[in-house]
């Protein structure tokens, strides 16, 4: 994927500092949903797989970058991440109870917090539908049901 990513997309300016740079300038890029600042962010060696929030969206641990896009609706940097820069849509951050799968992927976090949008996006780049089974929080969208 990062092969096309590259082919397809002039080169960005590259995130100075280095590779622990570059991760940060990709957790920024993805909680100001900014493509472009995410774009920057791979080309400089971000690994869009590594697992840098916790459950809340604070850097640290737990949910890789698509994880955190769906859950806050963040679409234009969800869309970029499952698309050209490669991220996988169907990352597994850990497990849940609540979740179809068992898995917390990022359509459970986007169906959870019932955002539809992302939901489609993610079922658009190849998840599964993995829904929400909390009662209170039960995905009712077309890819869910």
């Amino acid at each position: 994927m990062r092969a096309r990513f590259e082919r397809e997309r002039p080169t960005p300016a590259r995130v100075a500092g280095g590779k622990e740079a570059a991760q940060k300038a990709l957790i920024d890029a993805v909680e100001a949903d900014d493509p472009d600042a995410v774009a920057r962010a791979v080309a400089s060696d971000a690994d869009v797989e590594a697992k840098v929030y916790n459950s809340v969206g604070d850097k640290g641990s737990a949910y890789p970058a698509a994880h955190v896009a769906a859950g806050y609706n963040m679409l234009r940097a969800l869309a970029f991440l499952v698309g050209p820069a490669g991220a996988d849509p169907n990352a597994d951050g850990g497990s849940t109870s609540l979740s179809s799968s068992g898995k917390e992927t990022p359509c459970f976090a986007a169906c959870f917090l019932h955002n539809h949008d992302a939901v489609r996006i993610l079922v658009a780049r190849g998840a599964r539908p993995d829904h929400s089974r909390h009662w209170i929080h039960k995905c009712r969208c077309a890819q869910c049901t």
